[in-house]
């Protein structure tokens, strides 16, 4: 189970992402859905006309809306089962088969042919790591007016030039 919980972005007037916010939010939840083989409860708060004032922006439709809200239950396999609910406060109740959890692991099975050691393997070193590492200074060419044609070596914590 994930729950995701978002900011009421669709109820910013001034916002020019505030059109596209609930759209973005519902292709988020379903990726996390497949990605994470689990049931989503997104929950996207609502803006109400006691934020609006507690805000100062009472009497300002350029700058935010009443509303806000877009929430919804999804199943594993992307699947809206409750909702999606918009703009003012809900419950929203689904119910939900976790045999579904286990159908979808045959579309994306994250344990199977994806995790072969013989071909991916995460390492971690755990040793204490500098902050910060030193560049080379930058030497201005003047026939390509900026650096030269060197190659920068990045690993080990070192920059080399070749």
């Amino acid at each position: 189970m994930h729950i995701a919980a978002w900011p009421a972005i669709s109820a910013l007037s001034h916002d020019p992402s505030s059109g596209i916010f609930d759209n973005l939010t519902e292709a988020a939840a379903r990726h996390h859905a497949a990605a994470g083989q689990c049931f989503v409860i997104n929950a996207q708060s609502c803006i109400n006309a006691a934020t609006i004032e507690r805000f100062g922006l009472t009497g300002r439709p350029d700058m935010i809306r009443e509303g806000g809200g877009w929430s919804a239950i999804i199943s594993p396999m992307g699947r809206i089962i409750a909702g999606p609910h918009r703009d003012i406060e809900a419950i929203l109740v689904a119910d939900i088969d976790f045999t579904e959890i286990a159908m979808f692991k045959y579309v994306a099975d994250s344990a199977g042919h994806y995790a072969r050691p013989d071909v991916f393997q995460l390492a971690v070193n755990f040793g204490p790591q500098p902050i910060t590492v030193p560049m080379p200074a930058p030497r201005n060419n003047a026939t390509t007016g900026g650096l030269g044609s060197e190659q920068i070596i990045f690993g080990s914590g070192d920059l080399r030039q070749k």
